[in-house]
């Protein structure tokens, strides 16, 4: 944990001012700071997930070489109504990271700096207002073309759907068994998000790209209706069990603010007593902050990042208090590893999950170029069947290796 002064030691003194969050005097009376705490920012990290890729890009930036992430998502991500994708919560992590760790080092071939020899970490927005999994899932090649297509390095990235995933369609599901077809929406929503999360360990841009998930808002008029925050406003619900089962680390505004809301029984869109209501966080009904809000959302991926960073510094430099070396249970600190298998060459990734085999050499080992949304267009009936065998064999007993997609 960090000390006691972990604001001071994770917001460089120049960028205080600017971070200092504070809620909008325009719903009420009061111009106070957000309540922020170490123990709120604390709920943010849901799932720690395997961080040996997210290690390698922290050493990198340690090292002063520069990094770039890519950010995907929707009309948060890309600051509707909030100010532009200048305000938006990923630009203003980028500035606290070149702020608090700067680099000296170009990313790519691509990258001529801004003159000077001076570089900068750098960042890619693919953000489109409404976009969510499955729109990601009909344009993957923009991502995985980056390398070595267009000689564009990626370390980082960061998918943001949270709210917009609550939209996913569960119609037409023509790849999928006939069973699942008959499944909740959620399980369409899981069956994409798996496909993401495979195509992206397989990723090299050049190294194994780190993928972390940021489920960065929720619908808010909920409170409008003055009842308590639900969590189905925002689809983490649906994704984590994927997430957690490959071990993807998530950071979670969304479990903050809950807390925060459940604590006050009377908390409504505009209650102007209470600084962090979501009338001061939101810029309308939906799920769109505020130019304050965007600097909430981006604490809390600062947050995990510093946290994350302080960690490995420790580790790397002996600070910590070193484990037993008798102990079977642990790693010298010096050894310590998550030991990612799907970052190795070749990759080994877990035993699908909610996709089938064959789905899974279809629309992961195979051709993801080929961008066909399952939801719409149907392929060959071999897939079909081949899916609702498994599907029948699962569900009398049969051997589960294949899928568990029909438990």
């Amino acid at each position: 944990p960090m000390d006691a002064d972990w604001y001071t030691q994770m917001i460089p003194w120049d960028m205080r001012h600017f971070m200092d969050v504070r809620s909008n005097p325009s719903t009420g009376p009061h111009n106070n700071t957000f309540p922020v705490s170490n123990s709120m920012f604390r709920r943010t990290r849901p799932s720690t997930g395997n961080t040996d890729r997210l290690h390698s890009v922290l050493k990198r930036i340690l090292a002063k070489q520069c990094v770039r992430f890519v950010f995907l998502g929707g009309s948060v991500t890309a600051g509707h109504n909030g100010g532009g994708p200048s305000a938006a919560y990923c630009n203003v992590f980028m500035e606290w990271l070149n702020h608090k760790f700067p680099c000296n080092t170009p990313i790519d071939d691509n990258d001529t700096g801004e003159g000077n020899g001076r570089y900068k970490h750098q960042y890619l927005g693919y953000a489109m207002g409404g976009a969510n999994i499955q729109a990601q899932f009909n344009s993957f090649s923009r991502l995985k073309n980056l390398w070595p297509l267009q000689r564009t390095r990626v370390d980082v990235v960061v998918a943001e759907w949270a709210t917009n995933d609550l939209f996913v369609s569960s119609n037409k599901d023509a790849f999928a068994s006939n069973s699942i077809r008959n499944y909740p929406q959620e399980v369409a929503l899981q069956w994409y998000t798996e496909v993401f999360v495979r195509r992206v360990l397989l990723l090299r841009a050049p190294a194994p790209v780190a993928l972390l998930y940021a489920n960065m808002e929720f619908i808010g008029r909920q409170l409008d209706l003055h009842e308590f925050f639900d969590a189905v406003h925002s689809a983490e619900h649906a994704t984590m069990p994927v997430l957690s089962y490959y071990n993807i680390p998530v950071f979670s505004f969304v479990r903050l603010y809950s807390a925060v809301a459940y604590s006050n029984p009377h908390l409504t869109y505009n209650d102007s007593q209470f600084p962090i209501q979501v009338g001061n966080l939101h810029a309308d009904a939906c799920c769109h902050p505020r130019p304050n809000g965007h600097r909430f959302l981006a604490l809390s991926l600062i947050y995990n990042f510093f946290t994350e960073l302080q960690w490995l510094w420790r580790r790397l430099s002996n600070q910590q208090p070193r484990r037993r070396r008798s102990s079977t249970l642990f790693f010298p600190d010096d050894t310590e590893t998550d030991n990612d298998p799907s970052a190795h060459s070749p990759a080994i990734l877990p035993k699908v999950w909610r996709v089938t085999e064959e789905e899974d050499s279809v629309f992961v080992h195979g051709s993801t170029t080929t961008e066909i949304n399952f939801m719409l267009h149907p392929v060959e009936e071999r897939l079909v069947g081949a899916n609702d065998t498994v599907a029948a064999s699962n569900s009398s007993g049969g051997s589960s290796s294949s899928s568990s997609s029909s438990s």
